[in-house]
């Protein structure tokens, strides 16, 4: 049964529809992937959920015990509020019960008011209290919190001055205490790193509630969702499903409607051919067929229906001007530090001609700067770049810093190539999409997205045969993505790139280079290569081999480094079991504590040093037993 129903929901905004005819319903435990292009109302579509907009027509329909929960795409605004306070925030209802008990101990014990009705009523909110989890939100809030990656010292910093990645982290912590049990989810991915991405891809598959996801993230959509959800001109399709699967469904569709639609055009001009020749004999009886075979292509066309636009309308081409040297860059020794802290050490490199690499590592890890050695805007601290013969570097920047806002999308590739005629420029950004009065646009008044499409066409226009991509698919919508997918695909030149998308480093990566602080680690394949060898042992990638004179000592500094590990393993697993009876003890104690506020407070407060302690003493033996 669903929880959650669209009835032929419509919303337009004056006299433009910008979708109608919204009929799919969420169950208990799905998981939907929203898709679509940027623009096309998929945002919208939760505000009118989330009664925060009003529908044109139609209704959504919410079932009793419906909780809903929304994730918006900018997570948690600036505040001076402490991360943990941010957090905690979500149980505001029972912080106004805490603050009304303890108003309430203080009148009883100075004899204010009617002591009667006093009693009774802390009696009735302290009960209220208990059974909404009073005892052990602080607790539940900060063993969250450490579970999800945040040390102790963040939880009391303020929201202003966390990352991105890191606001995104808080308010999924948020939303996922809280008790809603369908979540809305715009974005979830942006700003996480891989290792955020994967715990929240497992908390959603593990999950029991239903959650509604709009999402780029492929992968992501792959790995969590059940069923898809098209918004694309201006209606709704829905698919069992997640995004590979329904992509192979759509293909099949739109393939069908489009020999459909041809075979109907077809039909139309014959028919046509019919009339022509009947009225040129003008005759009666001519006339009279030729009206009749009129009102047969009327009947076509009333029931026939064009082909949505093809999502892959976007075509992107790339070739190199020339061939490059086999050995096309090589970094040896690489070291960067900032204000005397090791940023990474001793990083080798080494890229070859065709090949496709993919630098990964945690978010700050120095990738962004190890571009910039690379292709020497700045310089390491130790250590040499070579860069090959007949290398010609092409460089896409993920900020488009370089664009200048003032500037129309067709005066900076202008700028770039004041050889090449506006017939070529223009022609160029159309295969992007930025055509017709788009093409006079400051780049300061587009999107993202379209800012994005003016760096790549700049890059492209120069035929480069080595291409350093710095999140080249940030911004960029699904048919975006696939469009500069096939066209790396298809290209002759070398690709050197940084990216979150799984998606798009699964299909295109032939080696994977993972930045430690002591250097690289090399993975010869995709994405599914990469996980599957670091699941095993890190040893599996291959790794500057240490020098022969120290291998003894490092060999024998590992095992005992390991038995040290095993021992305090177990150690680990002893305090566990001591701090859970503890925890065990004093909630018996909660229980017989009736309605003794004091005591219970006293004694809440004590499970809420032993839970965090036990948080703590599980996150150490989760590292212990990967390690292990």
């Amino acid at each position: 049964m669903a929880i959650l129903q669209l009835m032929n929901l419509a919303v337009g905004f004056g006299e433009r529809t910008l979708f109608s005819g919204g009929n799919f319903g969420v169950e208990a435990q799905d998981k939907i992937g929203i898709i679509g292009g940027n623009g096309v109302g998929k945002t919208t579509l939760f505000r009118v959920i989330t009664d925060d907009l009003r529908a044109s027509e139609g209704q959504v329909a919410i079932s009793n015990g419906c909780r809903i929960g929304y994730l918006e795409q900018h997570a948690m605004a600036d505040s001076d509020e402490t991360l943990y306070e941010a957090v905690e925030s979500v149980f505001e209802p029972l912080r106004k019960m805490e603050a009304e008990l303890s108003s309430l101990a203080e009148a009883i014990d100075k004899g204010e008011g009617d002591l009667a009705a006093l009693t009774e009523r802390q009696h009735t909110l302290s009960e209220a209290y208990q059974e909404g989890g009073g005892l052990t939100y602080k607790s539940r809030t900060r063993a969250a919190l450490l579970g999800v990656g945040f040390s102790e010292e963040m939880l009391s910093r303020p929201v202003k001055v966390l990352s991105g990645g890191e606001r995104t982290m808080a308010s999924l912590t948020r939303l996922l205490l809280s008790d809603a049990n369908l979540i809305l989810l715009d974005e979830p991915t942006n700003h996480l790193d891989m290792e955020a991405c994967i715990w929240l891809e497992e908390y959603l598959r593990a999950w029991r509630g239903a959650a509604l996801i709009i999402s780029h993230d492929r992968y992501f959509l792959d790995r969590v969702t059940n069923k898809t959800v098209l918004l694309s001109g201006g209606r709704f399709t829905a698919y069992d499903g997640a995004y590979t699967e329904f992509m192979k469904k759509r293909e099949a569709e739109y393939a069908y409607e489009k020999r459909l639609y041809q075979k109907q055009q077809d039909e139309i001009r014959r028919i046509e051919g019919i009339i022509e020749t009947q009225r040129r004999f003008n005759r009666e009886r001519n006339i009279r067929m030729a009206e009749s075979k009129q009102k047969a292509i009327d009947r076509i066309m009333e029931n026939m229906e064009k082909p949505p636009e093809d999502e892959k309308s976007i075509h992107i081409t790339m070739h190199p001007g020339r061939e490059s040297a086999y050995e096309v860059l090589k970094g040896e020794n690489l070291s960067k530090s900032f204000d005397n802290e090791k940023l990474f050490d001793g990083v080798n490199i080494d890229v070859y001609k065709n090949e496709c690499v993919f630098l990964l590592g945690r978010n700050g890890c120095g990738k962004t700067t190890l571009f910039s050695i690379l292709r020497g805007e700045k310089t390491a601290d130790a250590g040499t770049v070579t860069v090959g013969k007949r290398v010609d570097m092409g460089y896409y920047d993920q900020t488009q810093s370089d664009l200048p806002p003032v500037k129309t999308a067709l005066e900076v590739v202008r700028d770039a190539f004041p050889m090449k005629t506006e017939t070529e420029l223009r022609s160029a950004l159309a295969t992007l999409g930025i055509r017709g009065e788009a093409v006079h646009s400051e780049v300061g008044t587009l999107s993202g997205g379209e800012r994005a499409k003016v760096a790549l066409v700049r890059l492209l226009l120069g035929a480069p045969n080595f291409l350093l991509l710095d999140e080249p698919t940030n911004h960029l919508d699904i048919g975006a993505k696939e469009a500069l997918e096939d066209a790396l695909l298809s290209y002759g030149g070398t690709v050197l790139a940084i990216s979150h998308d799984r998606y798009f480093i699964n299909k295109l990566a032939t080696k994977i280079v993972t930045l430690e602080k002591d250097g690289l680690r090399v993975y010869p394949g995709n994405y599914e290569y990469y996980l599957e060898k670091k699941a095993a042992k890190p040893e599996t990638a291959v790794a500057a081999a240490p020098k022969k004179d120290t291998a003894y000592k490092e060999e024998k500094a590992q095992k005992a480094e390991e038995r040290k590990k095993k021992n305090r393993l177990l150690k680990v697993e002893a305090e566990i079991e001591e701090t859970e009876k503890a925890i065990a003890e004093k909630n018996g104690g909660l229980e017989t504590a009736g309605a003794d506020y004091q005591k219970a407070m006293e004694l809440s407060g004590e499970i809420e040093k032993l839970e965090t302690s036990l948080a703590a003493l599980y996150e150490e033996w989760e590292i212990l037993s990967e390690e292990l």
